[in-house]
């Protein structure tokens, strides 16, 4: 028995993927049998009333946990299909129950349908135009819930499939293939999509989103994280994907062209209206009715015609900027492995030191740490690297703990001073250990600004290792040997970084 929960942002509609998948052979789950029978979305809804969550799911910002009574509501409505061997349910309610879900049945696989923000966004505003709908609610709206998707995607990376909506829709059957390969169900992959799916038209809704996305900026960081993590599909949509902005602004340049004909049209019919007045008086009453009409029409068409022609020019200069980014990330992303987004200290006062991604591997008995984009009081680098010596394992020192610091590109170095100088097999290196930082208590060998680059380097590393932990994987899977290693500095660098201040 498998099961496949799709769930999506609200709003949007899933209808091309389940009709793809019952075509292809994968049954949508039945109600269940209780009286009155109730069906997957009911159960759902219930759930938001009992635990007074908003229908809309707008207010919702952290996963339910049910109790009993509805895990055996719930039981019912597996019960009611265990004469297949698989099944879909579909609901937007559900990326809020999914740790629930996998809970209740290990069986169960999940299809994690996470939509671009102009679309989501949009669409919620659009939906509940009239319940005045404010944006900040419905960007929180959209942040809360893709960030659940994302962290139960990274917990469970076996159970589940991580995808673009826009995507979906344009190629439901390569929805379909990704289900079989990376969820194992039983279905027909060799049916085409259907050719008369409506492909939705963006290009005004992008437009008119820019504004919202620049006001917002954790947006696009958001986004550009789930775009890095999704499950390794649709390929060509995704070589399209630095196009497609360009896309959305020939789509808007086809409807300024448009406008401007109609406009063209509305001039026309204001001069044929204007002679057929001076022909006859006795209509003067209804045809100057109309000719209000049609100047406040030519009014509100030039003014439409002005914003979207600044909106479009807006469009094509971020075009720009954000084509270049992407390729430059490509570029990064090709060249140096695997990269994966760091989250930063809020205290700004206590980890001042700062970077936008970070790459680690493995070699022999040390970790290998790539900081790119390092940042650092008003300096800059675009990559730093450094080595952890894994305490238990160096030099057959086990109380031995240090840092290794190479030669670094074009010398541009933190660091102002250095430690003696070392070299193995690999080149220059500069080593930092316990009993350096020891010698510094009595002898002045760093720079005060060294010691404040360490302290503040030393603090925020561990935790941008264990954000990484889990979705990294090392040879031996032991991370603990090289925590050490900095736990064993970190108190010798704090007493050198107190007593400079003291000194101070």
């Amino acid at each position: 028995m498998k099961i496949l929960t799709i769930c999506s942002s609200p709003y949007l509609s899933l209808t091309p993927l389940t009709a793809q998948l019952e075509n292809s052979g994968l049954p949508e789950g039945l109600a269940s049998n209780e009286t009155p029978p109730q069906n997957y979305e009911e159960w759902h809804q219930h759930v938001f009333d009992a635990y007074e969550q908003d229908a809309s799911g707008l207010l919702t910002q952290q996963s339910l946990s049910p109790g009993k009574v509805w895990q055996d509501m719930a039981g019912q409505l597996i019960h009611a299909n265990l004469s297949k061997k698989q099944w879909f349910w579909a609901s937007s309610k559900a990326g809020w129950l999914l740790d629930f879900w996998l809970a209740l049945e290990p069986q169960s696989r999940f299809a994690l349908i996470y939509s671009p923000p102009h679309i989501g966004i949009s669409q919620c505003l659009s939906a509940l135009a009239n319940d005045n709908i404010k944006t900040e609610t419905a960007v929180e709206n959209w942040i809360n819930y893709h960030t659940e998707l994302l962290r139960f995607y990274r917990s469970y990376p076996n159970q589940c499939i991580l995808v673009n909506y826009q995507h979906c829709v344009e190629d439901p059957s390569q929805f379909v293939q990704a289900c079989k390969q990376y969820l194992s169900f039983d279905i027909n992959t060799t049916l085409s999509s259907d050719s008369s799916t409506e492909v939705y038209d963006q290009s005004i809704e992008a437009t008119l989103f820019a504004p919202i996305e620049k006001h917002y900026p954790e947006i696009s960081m958001l986004f550009q994280e789930l775009e890095a993590s999704a499950t390794p599909c649709y390929q060509q949509q995704e070589k399209q994907s630095a196009t497609s902005s360009k896309d959305t602004a020939f789509s808007a340049w086809q409807r300024y062209v448009s406008l401007k004909s109609q406009e063209k049209a509305d001039a026309e019919f204001k001069i044929q209206l204007q002679q057929q007045l001076d022909s006859s008086q006795a209509v003067l009453i209804e045809y100057t009715e109309q000719t209000k009409e049609v100047t406040q029409k030519n009014e509100e068409t030039e003014a439409d015609n002005e914003l979207l022609l600044l909106q479009l020019h807006q469009v094509q200069e971020e075009l720009e900027h954000y084509f270049l980014r992407y390729q430059e990330q490509e570029s990064i992303a090709k060249s140096k492995g695997l990269l994966a987004f760091v989250e930063h200290n809020t205290e700004s006062d206590s980890a001042p030191i700062k970077s936008q991604l970070i790459q680690v591997n493995q070699e022999q008995n040390s970790l290998v740490v790539d900081l790119i984009n390092l940042q650092w009081q008003a300096q800059s680098w675009s990559q730093y690297r450094l080595h952890i010596m894994a305490s238990d394992d160096f030099n057959d020192q086990p109380t031995f703990a240090a840092i290794k610091l190479p030669e670094q590109i074009n010398h541009l170095l933190p660091l102002k001073t250095w430690p003696p100088q070392t070299a193995d097999e690999s080149g220059a290196y500069w080593e930092i250990t316990t009993q350096l930082l020891e010698g510094e208590l009595t002898h002045s060998t760093f720079y005060p600004e060294d010691i404040a680059f360490l302290h503040a380097l030393f603090k925020q590393l561990p935790l941008w290792l264990k954000s990484l932990e889990k979705t990294l994987q090392l040879k031996n899977n032991d991370w603990s040997a090289y925590y050490q290693s900095l736990e064993e500095i970190k108190p010798v660098l704090d007493d050198v970084f107190k007593l400079q201040e003291i000194s101070a």
